[in-house]
């Protein structure tokens, strides 16, 4: 009996860690599910990034929906009460097996409570790479000489027409080398 008993535990304690590690992975599922939502080009919209900066609009500029926008346009308000410098940022996207590199060379010094619109164009080898449904999610990388303090908070939305708008997290971090990353975490 003494053994049968020590059986039906340990067969207990499996099944219920099973379990927990199922509702975790069910759960960061479901969050990444609700974190993108379907919109079309030309609704503006706004997103906070950090407590300066937000973007009040993303509009896409291409009308072809086989492929990837050729560019669209991020429209950015200095939230903040302080200047902001932004140089050389370099935009990832990424999917399940490709990703590729989006730059604009901009470089802009944003007045507190000012609007910005910032023209991305990527290379346009990526075409038909993309297909409606994929899951996009983007990392930027600014120069070490911008004014975001390190461990802020950013979110970044880009919208792409007939494609889900990607909503990711970053946290500022930076480093002794040329660029401060923004890698992806969430609030």
């Amino acid at each position: 009996m003494k053994g049968m008993s020590a059986k039906t535990a340990l067969l207990a304690f499996v099944l219920i860690i099973a379990v927990a590690i199922f509702a975790g992975y069910a759960i960061i599922w479901i969050s990444n599910e609700l974190g993108y939502k379907a919109v079309s080009t030309g609704e503006s919209y706004g997103e906070k990034i950090g407590s300066n900066v937000e973007i009040t609009g993303v509009l896409g500029v291409d009308s072809d929906m086989d492929k990837l926008l050729d560019s669209f346009v991020v429209l950015l308000h200095n939230a903040g009460s302080s200047y902001m410098n932004y140089s050389d940022v370099v935009i990832s996207i990424y999917t399940n097996d490709w990703y590729g590199f989006f730059t604009y060379a901009e470089n802009a010094t944003y007045m507190p409570g000012s609007n910005y619109e910032v023209n991305i164009v990527y290379d346009k080898e990526v075409d038909g790479l993309f297909s409606p449904g994929d899951i996009i999610e983007v990392c930027i990388v600014l120069d070490q000489h911008q004014h975001l303090p390190a461990n802020r908070w950013v979110r970044l939305a880009v919208l792409y027409k007939g494609y889900r708008v990607s909503i990711v997290n970053f946290r500022t971090s930076f480093s002794t080398g040329k660029y401060t990353s923004l890698y992806p975490a969430s609030f």
